[in-house]
């Protein structure tokens, strides 16, 4: 898990770096197609979110905690809209 998590870090700080070169533009058309794909791929992801939500309780995870994690077909379309709302 150790080297996972550090893999993830690194990977995360090179984004980092190259997304600070990104024009505005760029970034908006990012943040754009990032929410075409959700509204696209959003029963896809409720699919993969009802799997990872149904393993929750082997992880120790509250209700509440469950709650906060699943992605209804209105919890998607809103997370599309703030990212349009950004860009």
């Amino acid at each position: 898990m150790y080297e996972y998590c550090l893999n993830v870090a690194q990977r995360a700080k090179q984004a980092a770096e190259e997304l600070v070169l990104a024009t505005g533009a760029q970034k908006r058309e990012w943040l754009y197609r990032c929410a075409r794909l959700l509204a696209e791929r959003s029963v896809a992801l409720a699919e993969a979110n009802r799997i990872d939500i149904g393993k929750a309780p082997e992880f120790g995870l509250s209700d509440a905690a469950v709650d906060r994690l699943r992605l209804t077909p209105e919890r998607i379309a809103a997370m599309a809209k703030a990212l349009e709302e950004v860009a």
